[in-house]
């Protein structure tokens, strides 16, 4: 296996270096202070992103998912690691049911078209 083949692959586009934040300005809150940005913002991972648009004037915002989609995504990748669990065995000459897999298949297709497998 050459060296190539141990990076880590990395999904997308390059990113433009002149966009990377490598640069870090601290700011401390009180209490009072710290409860009314998680507030406002409504979750603390999202605080920077806030305090960002509010310095720079950025008109952007953080796109939310709607909880649907999220349960949606979250079945489907469950369906979805099993069916590449059943191709990891396959791949690695392990013997798998037919039974076993027109299941895992069948779970798939009714996760992809919405309903339930049971």
């Amino acid at each position: 296996m050459s060296i190539e083949n141990n990076k880590k692959r990395r999904r997308g586009p390059t990113p433009d270096p002149s966009s990377k934040r490598n640069k870090r300005v601290s700011v401390y809150f009180s209490d009072n202070e710290y409860e009314k940005l998680i507030k406002i913002v409504g979750n603390k991972k999202y605080a920077s992103d806030h305090m960002r648009r509010l310095a720079l004037g950025s008109r952007s915002q953080r796109i939310t998912i709607p909880e649907l989609n999220r349960q949606a995504y979250s079945e489907l990748a469950r369906a979805a690691a099993n069916l590449n669990q059943i191709a990891r065995s396959l791949n690695a000459g392990d013997e798998i049911s037919v039974e076993h897999l027109e299941d895992a298949l069948r779970c798939f297709r009714m996760a992809l078209i919405g309903a339930s497998a049971g």
